[in-house]
């Protein structure tokens, strides 16, 4: 019997909230050396990969990360992995930002992404969200739908600091 495994990889490390962004730390050793180590994998068993990638977090402060980024892509599948407030925002919003994200990732990478995810797997209303991908010309999704979106008190408040640290549309954990 012929077994079929996708095997999907979200490059980012231990991060912390910063202006209008997360900022990612140990890049080299979080990012860049697991990232080298699963390629080598990938070559040595002739597997296919899919990578996704927070760029625009990671590019300003580390912009080696485009060029690693189009070297895997001559082999690699790469997607945009973005963390954001998603259920908070309206759909125009979700097009808008995903729009943005894949245009900002042709012409850093040169090379459309294949997929997204969104980070923390919330989505919000997930036919928003389906309409959305596909609106901002993103064809396929990886986003890990629960079917919920956490509202806890701890949570709301450190999105409400984070929303109003960031400006709408952004969001750290």
């Amino acid at each position: 019997m012929a077994v079929r495994l996708l095997f999907t990889v979200d490059v980012e490390g231990t991060k912390t909230a910063g202006p209008g962004r997360l900022l990612h730390h140990e890049v080299e050793k979080e990012v860049r050396l697991p990232w080298q180590k699963l390629q080598e994998l990938a070559a040595r068993r002739g597997v296919p990969m899919t990578f996704f990638l927070p760029l625009t977090e990671l590019a300003p402060e580390t912009p080696e990360v485009v060029t690693w980024a189009r070297e895997t892509a001559g082999s690699h599948g790469l997607g945009l992995h973005l963390h954001r407030p998603f259920p908070r925002l309206s759909p125009a919003e979700i097009t808008g930002l995903l729009a943005a994200e894949r245009l900002a990732f042709e012409e850093r990478v040169g090379r459309a992404p294949v997929v997204v995810r969104a980070g923390t797997y919330n989505t919000g209303e997930h036919g928003t969200w389906f309409a959305a991908v596909a609106a901002a010309g993103i064809p396929c999704d990886s986003s890990l739908i629960s079917g919920a979106w956490s509202e806890a008190p701890a949570f709301r408040a450190q999105a409400d600091t984070e929303a109003g640290r960031w400006g709408p549309g952004s969001y750290a954990f």
